[in-house]
């Protein structure tokens, strides 16, 4: 009789677990519509929720005067069905048929299964969060990472295009670079002083209370620290900066309540020239190791009595390094800008170089902060030398008086284990840099004036330009596109990801390649490429990318041990063979990256030029030994032909 019964009751309880299954998916999807609506309710009005009143007013208690109420709309969360989408979209132009056929019966599972499991997952998890992402943007996207910072995280600035001249009747000695450097150190102080009174405006959004201005917290005096596995960010207030001038590091202390007459700073920094004693011994190299590496040697330099020592460097809110070097042309200023090793230390968030011919740039560490917040420095550094400009005939120059600011030398003690990896470090930095190749140019033909008269968006424009040259130069492959988004628009953004290649971009470059279809087809099909690079760019910075809900999806199925075929798709996973990124900067040449992938691109572009176009290109030589300098005078190709169909 027993066994009679077990097969009903084994029929029953499998009903009954598949019931249950259902309900909770169906519970599960009931949730994720719900969190949803309220998710876009969020972006689309401000924080007026009653959830949220008791934290807006104890936020807006704590705020110190003058710092204007910035209550911004909290960072949303996509429907997962519009991310897939647009995700498999901008895939189609890379992957075979086959290949695409599978992504999408992967994705159509995945929508169907682990996906809307991961979606209410992430929309709980948010329900508490201005920024949902983040927690783990800086730990996922930097800190964990064991690479290099100089081959990684680090990217150079290149200072002011109008090159200025000294002055005469200055004191015998003083050289062009010393009034530029002192310059850069007063615009550095104006701007901390602006910072930490909370009253800094962000010159290039015309209302800075509109947009998130957190990141000026964590731009001066931080340090991204090494770590055995993970990495982690010091940030100072300390009131002193960094000099390095003739191989050593000088500690100069500053005092913001009180008004630092400008030829003091000049004369401190002429008067480090003749100090002789000590040197650095080159510890600073140490800082283009692995992280892991960097971390044991920093370890042992503690246990050598050098604590104090590195916690003076680690807590600088800025450095200046007086370069003995000349570089002439663009390609070596960007070059040496970011190859260089005397007198780096990388791991420190703001370092700015003075030349011996009076150039300038800068070495800028990512982890707390983007380009466009590094952006503003060096404009300001361009405004400040035209105010002093306007004060001395249009030269730079300054009122001589008597005094210095106060100094301290810094000396390492070492032993012979650092001295032999200090030796080991500087040949792997130099081999490692000679795998690359970087390009400055100056387009000069038209700038954004002419792009705009056609009613088209110059970054648009600019972007086919990147997408032609790349197929042109690659046998007509489509590049995966990486082009920056700012999400400061809303609590605590950061950046997201415009995939800048589509079916369209693509359809663009075959027809440019075929010499049957005339210019009225090709600009047709040109002005569809652009206004979908323009679409998708709009839904980036309005809180409707991909890439990182892609990101939030993954991290949230690794952590809970969740498989999907989908979210480990090579389609997924894939690198982005060109990361580009637009720093609109009018009076300086912009600044550069290197590229994501072995045999990929770093690019950069400053186009608010009425006449002339900026591009600064990286490659490692994996195609050619000027790889770099190739792709640029493709583009440079691209842009003619594309103007010539209008």
């Amino acid at each position: 009789m027993h066994s009679i019964l077990n097969y009903p009751r084994s029929f029953i309880k499998n009903c009954a677990i598949e019931l249950k299954e259902r309900a909770g998916e169906q519970l599960d999807r009931a949730i994720v519509y719900i969190f949803e609506q309220f998710h876009k309710s969020r972006v689309l009005r401000r924080e007026t929720l009653v959830l949220d009143s008791a934290r807006v007013k104890v936020e807006n208690l704590m705020r110190k005067k003058g710092w204007p109420d910035r209550e911004l709309p909290s960072f949303p969360v996509p429907p997962i069905e519009d991310t897939v989408k647009r995700f498999l979209l901008s895939v189609a132009p890379i992957l075979s048929d086959k290949d695409y056929d599978n992504l999408c019966l992967d994705a159509k599972s995945f929508l169907q299964n682990e996906g809307i499991r991961l979606q209410r997952d992430i929309l709980l998890y948010g329900f508490g969060q201005k920024n949902w992402i983040c927690p783990f943007w800086e730990p996922v996207a930097y800190l964990r990472e064991r690479s290099p910072l100089p081959f990684s995280s680090n990217y150079y600035g290149l200072g002011p295009i109008e090159e200025p001249s000294l002055m005469g009747g200055l004191p015998r000695g003083i050289e062009l670079r010393h009034v530029r450097a002192a310059l850069a150190i007063q615009t550095a102080l104006d701007l901390i002083r602006e910072v930490r009174i909370q009253t800094i405006q962000d010159l290039f959004s015309a209302k800075s209370e509109s947009i998130a201005m957190d990141q000026y917290y964590k731009f001066f005096g931080t340090t991204r620290l090494p770590g055995k596995s993970f990495d982690r960010i010091h940030i100072s207030r300390s009131n002193h900066f960094l000099v390095f001038v003739n191989g050593r590091f000088v500690k100069i202390d500053f005092d913001l309540d009180e008004e630092i007459p400008f030829a003091w700073i000049v004369n401190t920094i002429h008067h480090l020239e003749s100090v002789r004693f000590p040197t650095s011994k080159g510890v600073e190299v140490l800082t283009s190791l692995r992280r892991d590496q960097w971390f044991e040697l920093r370890e042992h330099l503690l246990s050598l009595g050098n604590k104090v020592v590195l916690e003076q460097i680690e807590s600088a809110q800025f450095a200046i390094v007086l370069d003995p070097s000349s570089p002439e042309s663009l390609d070596e200023l960007a070059y040496k800008s970011q190859f260089s090793f005397k007198g780096r230390w990388f791991d420190l968030g703001i370092e700015l170089f003075c030349y011996k011919n009076g150039k300038i740039a800068g070495n800028l560490e990512h982890t707390p902060k983007d380009a466009v917040i590094s952006a503003n420095l060096i404009e300001r550094i361009a405004k400040t030398e035209e105010k002093n400009k306007a004060m001395y005939g249009g030269f730079l120059g300054y009122e001589c008086q008597e005094g210095q600011l106060s100094i301290s030398l810094l000396d390492f003690q070492c032993d012979p284990k650092i001295e032999e990896n200090i030796k080991l470090a500087e040949e792997l930095f130099a081999n490692q840099s000679q795998e690359y190749d970087i390009s400055v140019s100056v387009f000069e033909d038209w700038g954004k004036n002419r792009i705009k008269t056609l009613q088209l968006s110059p970054d648009s424009f600019i972007q086919m330009a990147l997408q032609l040259a790349f197929f042109r130069l690659h046998k007509e492959k489509v590049a995966l596109t990486y082009e920056t988004a700012s999400l400061r628009g809303y609590a605590f953004g950061r950046t997201e990801t415009i995939r800048s290649q589509s079916i369209q971009s693509k359809s663009f470059c075959i027809a440019m390649q075929d010499a049957l279809k005339s210019d009225d087809s090709k600009r047709e099909i040109l002005r569809h490429a652009i206004q979908e690079h323009n679409q998708t760019k709009l839904l980036a910075m309005s809180g409707q990318g991909i890439d990182r809900h892609l990101l939030g999806l993954r991290l949230l199925a690794h952590k809970n041990n969740i498989r999907s075929p989908f979210l480990e798709s090579k389609a997924i996973q894939m690198g982005f063979a060109m990361a580009t990124s637009q720093t609109p900067i009018p009076s300086c040449y912009g600044g550069g990256f290197l590229p994501l992938e072995k045999d990929g691109y770093g690019i950069s572009y400053n186009a608010a030029f009425e006449n002339k176009l900026v591009f600064m290109v990286s490659s490692t030589k994996f195609h050619s030994q000027d790889q770099a300098h190739r792709f640029g005078s493709e583009v440079f190709k691209a842009l003619r032909d594309m103007m010539n169909l209008f």
